[in-house]
This record gives structure tokens, sequence and C-alpha cells, in this order.
């Protein structure tokens, strides 16, 4: 198995999230969402892509299987909290309603699959998760300016 480009910095034979280590770096998928809410209240939804523009990844194969997340925060709100879930339909960016027909990763729309305490800060975590073939992965925040990044392979 072949090293994979990081950018201009080289290669790189493995990456570790959450304590999860992936080898098989040219078939990983990193998807990423971004949202932004009121502390404690306002909970706002965007649909995950392959690339900070575009339209949300839709899983194909047999669906998009999950093993490890990670959250950015950068700015200072006591509670912010990321949840991860999939439904029928593409939210796009800050959506203040979940996908058609939502299905949270651990089954509980109250889950936290990760909490931040501080701006800059940085949390990572195994979660695992299979997105069903046609539906989109999507993430769940209440705070503001939250990065979600989740890791895994197309079944």
């Amino acid at each position: 198995m072949a090293n994979k480009a990081i950018g201009t910095l080289g290669t790189i034979p493995q990456l570790t999230v959450g304590g999860q280590v992936f080898t098989d770096l040219t078939n990983l998928i990193e998807l990423i969402g971004y949202t932004t809410g009121t502390q404690y209240a306002t909970m706002r939804r965007t649909t995950t892509t392959t690339d900070t523009v575009g339209s949300g990844y839709q899983a194909t194969g047999s669906g998009f299987q999950i093993y490890a997340c990670k959250m950015y925060q950068t700015v200072l709100s006591g509670g912010t909290t990321v949840r991860f879930l999939y439904g029928d339909d593409d939210k796009q960016f800050a959506s203040a309603a979940a996908p058609t027909n939502a299905l949270y990763f651990g089954g509980n729309a109250n889950l936290v699959h990760l909490a931040a305490a501080a701006a800059d800060s940085s949390k990572e975590g195994a979660l695992r998760g299979l997105t069903p073939v046609n539906k989109y992965t999507a993430m769940q925040g209440s705070g503001s300016n939250v990065y979600g990044y989740l890791y895994g392979y197309a079944t």
C-alpha cells in the first residue's frame, strides 16, 4: 500500500485520529462540516462534504462506515457540542432544520459525541456509525464556529 501525499509536505504511511489508526489512506474519506449557533440553545445542522464547498457527500456502495470524529472550536462558548447524524436530504450549510428522517449515531438526538471547553481547542474520539447508501451524513452543533470531521471508508 502506497503512502498518501499530504499537500506539499510529502507522504505519510498512516493517520491516527481518536485512537484509530488508518493505514489505507488511498481510500480514506474525510468528511468536513461547519456549524454555528447560540450557546446551549440554537442547533444548526450542516451536511458534511469532502471539500469545503459544494453539495453534501451522499453515501455510495453499501454506505459510509465511520470510525473516528474530530471537532475544532475557534471561539470560546461553554455550551458547544457536536452530534453526528444522517438523513435523506442535503441540508447544505447551517440549516435550522434537521435532515428528513434524521437518525443520530448512537440512536439518541441528545447524545453528545464531542464537547469543547475552550477557544482554539480540538477534541477527537472513536465513533462507530454507518451512513446507509444514498443518505447524507450531517453534523449538528450548538455553540459558535465549530468544525467537525468524520473519518471512514465507503463500504
